[in-house]
């Protein structure tokens, strides 16, 4: 899911006993997550980098950034490369005093 990322949405909304949604009208709404799967929120404010979100897990919230990158394991000849995703830790949301 994707939407624009502050402090206190971080802090105050997203756990791992709830899953953030969009509702039909477009509207974030939180749902149960009684599995407690882990799960990322990207952020779609104009200025964030590419991929940057928040991982939710069962310990604590992370943020990371995520990209799609090209593999090189494959010659051209043998048809189009597989991508791969690269995922890197960029640190415990409490370790940030303010992202905002």
């Amino acid at each position: 899911m994707k939407t624009t990322l502050s402090q206190p949405f971080i802090i105050n909304k997203l756990s791992i006993n709830v899953k953030s949604a969009l509702s039909r009208s477009g509207k974030i709404v939180f749902e149960a997550n009684p599995a407690q799967k882990l799960y990322i929120v990207f952020d779609d404010h104009r200025e964030a980098p590419a991929g940057f979100g928040v991982k939710a897990s069962l310990t604590k919230k992370t943020y990371v950034i995520q990209r799609r990158v090209a593999s090189s394991d494959r010659n051209v000849s043998e048809g189009r490369k597989p991508s791969s995703v690269l995922k890197v830790k960029v640190g415990n949301v409490f370790d940030f005093p303010n992202i905002d």
